[in-house]
């Protein structure tokens, strides 16, 4: 249920990430508190030097603040839903999408500018899921969007490589992610062996990409998984059997219309639980984000995923 709850007339933190978007959302900024302005809205504006700062800035602020927003893309919201979800406040995460992909944004209606903004205005409180990623019972984040292992956590390293040594690729998404994609097909990367447990089956094999997924978008608006809602206590899976890269790139063009369902490469299901166990070690992605233990990627052969539901308050 959504709950409009008039906004008080106070400075609204706004955290900017000026790294989201490849510098996008530090270039819009001047835009943005323009057309904040025009709304008669008090903002606060916060600009992170890093990860970690964005964090503190986060955890600092939620102590003080009924509502938070975020500019920047996927990552960032995760980053500060992460914050206000370990410090336990009510403090709501609203979006403001000027990132790369702006998938999170995208499925509350939230990729206009106006929309975002007008949302904050209006004080559209809604309460969603996020999952718990376990490890040995221990809790090493919470995911308000998506969490990924396979091809997709493969493909956002090497993209992060190609970028270092080509920062002009930053700006070309689709390029770098099909070049990065070719990579970890040449280098034998395309598949992984998963036993994947929910609540009622178990699927087994070798796939190129698990998904497990709160909203419906994923990759820059593909929707891969149409049946997602994003407070009905579940989340949805999308196992993809390792196949060539012919076939891969067939399926995405397929998910930007959500169909590609009925593929033989398919499987798709919904649990409020899933255990995982591979024969060999991966990485976790989650929101557009390397899961980190100690500032470290995270390599684990298994992990525990558990929806907590509507745990998480944000403006939509």
């Amino acid at each position: 249920m959504i709950k409009l709850v008039p906004m008080e007339k106070k400075a609204i933190p706004f955290i900017l990430n000026p790294a989201a978007g490849g510098g996008r959302s530090l270039a819009r900024l001047n835009f943005l508190l323009k057309q904040i302005k025009k709304l008669n809205l008090s903002p606060e504006i916060f600009i992170s030097r890093s990860e970690a700062h964005l964090c503190q800035l986060t955890r600092e602020l939620a102590s003080e603040n009924e509502v938070l927003v975020g500019i920047g893309g996927d990552s960032t919201f995760h980053l500060m839903a992460n914050e206000i979800l370990q410090a336990g406040t009510k403090t709501s995460l609203a979006f403001i999408g000027l990132g790369s992909s702006n998938d999170i944004p995208r499925e509350f209606g939230l990729l206009n500018l106006k929309n975002a903004l007008l949302a904050i205005k209006k004080g559209r409180k809604r309460a969603i899921d996020v999952a718990a990623i376990l490890v040995d019972g221990q809790i090493v984040r919470y995911v308000p969007g998506q969490v990924n292992i396979g091809l997709g956590a493969t493909v956002n390293q090497y993209v992060a490589s190609l970028i270092f040594r080509r920062p002009w690729l930053r700006r070309h998404q689709n390029l770098s992610g099909l070049l990065a994609l070719s990579q970890a097909y040449k280098n034998k990367e395309n598949s992984l062996p998963l036993a994947v447990e929910t609540a009622k089956e178990t699927y087994s094999g070798d796939f190129a990409i698990a998904l497990f997924t709160n909203i419906r978008y994923w990759a820059t608006g593909r929707k891969i998984a149409p049946l997602a809602l994003p407070d009905d206590g579940l989340f949805d899976l999308c196992l993809i059997r390792a196949c060539s890269l012919k076939s891969l790139l067939v399926l995405a063009l397929l998910a930007r219309k959500g169909r590609h369902a009925r593929n033989r490469n398919i499987l798709l299901s919904q649990s409020n639980y899933f255990r995982v166990r591979s024969e060999k070690k991966f990485y976790l992605q989650a929101d557009g984000e390397m899961v980190k233990v100690s500032d470290s990627p995270l390599l684990i052969d298994y992990f525990d995923l558990k929806v907590i539901p509507r745990a998480l308050e944000i403006i939509a």
